[in-house]
């Protein structure tokens, strides 16, 4: 995996999450990582405090660290 790979992540939503339907504002995200677009029905959203990730969706994230689990975004 090149450094690109590292900081540049996609995650599918396969399955229902505790971050799944709670706007984006409100998640406690690690400062470590960027939502920095969700792919959802074919239409790329550029996400603002507001939009949600949902069941189904394709998620990029830019991060510093890597992530293992689309979970790991989050403060525990």
């Amino acid at each position: 995996m090149n450094y690109f790979e590292k900081i540049n992540q996609f995650f599918e939503i396969k399955k229902e999450s505790h971050i799944v339907g709670i706007p984006l504002k409100d998640l406690k995200l690690k400062t470590s990582v960027i939502i920095a677009g969700i792919f959802r029905n074919d239409n790329l959203i550029f996400p603002g405090g507001n939009d949600t990730i949902e069941t189904g969706d394709y998620v990029m994230i830019i991060t510093t660290t890597p992530i293992d689990d689309f979970e790991g975004i989050v403060l525990k």
